[in-house]
């Protein structure tokens, strides 16, 4: 329940701004809905109303995201990721590890986005480490689709990491991780 109700407001519309972008691809309802949560988060305090705090933090953290897959910079991909490292100040393992889990694993997705745009190995092995957290948490049965996008983004990880190593085992780990998503990502539960 939102203290605040013009900040609940905002993140709607925030929300419904990232939305548009998925049905649209209009890049501009992307740009809509992070200055609507950037003025949510100049509302929300993380020590007055962490639970609110955190949740549009995540949520500006997947939009900067999105947009900076579609850009060439890396500057919106920072963000992503500084945005996505501020959730997990509150959503931490031990507090609540479902939440933390889908926050890392989104984190290691824009690391690795941001690793193979910069050719950065270092930072490629930090997103790998990020979903890997996320997979020590997530499992098949409980999270089904969640685990199954981790195995997939892991699966691209470790294909771009042979892309660096040349080493067949970093690809057996890449065939390994998609053949586990796999499991879920079935044509009959998702066409």
């Amino acid at each position: 329940i939102w203290e605040d109700i013009s900040a609940q407001t905002l993140n709607n519309l925030a929300n419904a701004y990232s939305s548009l972008y998925g049905a649209t691809k209009q890049k501009k309802a992307l740009a809509n809905s992070i200055e609507t949560y950037e003025r949510v988060l100049k509302v929300l305090s993380r020590e007055r109303v962490p639970e609110d705090w955190v949740l549009v933090q995540n949520n500006l953290a997947g939009s900067l995201m999105m947009l900076g897959e579609t850009e060439s910079g890396n500057e919106t991909l920072e963000r992503s990721i500084a945005a996505f490292q501020a959730a997990l100040t509150v959503w931490t393992r031990d507090a609540n590890p479902q939440r933390w889990a889908i926050v890392i694993s989104n984190l290691g997705n824009a690391q690795g986005m941001l690793a193979k745009r910069k050719n950065d190995i270092d930072l490629l092995r930090t997103a790998i480490a990020s979903l890997d957290g996320a997979l020590e948490v997530q499992t098949q049965e409980k999270d089904g689709l969640d685990w199954a996008w981790t195995k997939r983004e892991a699966g691209d990880a470790w294909s771009e990491m042979a892309r660096f190593t040349h080493d067949e085992a970093d690809l057996k780990r890449s065939v390994a991780s998609s053949q586990e998503a796999l499991k879920v990502y079935t044509l009959a539960r998702t066409p």
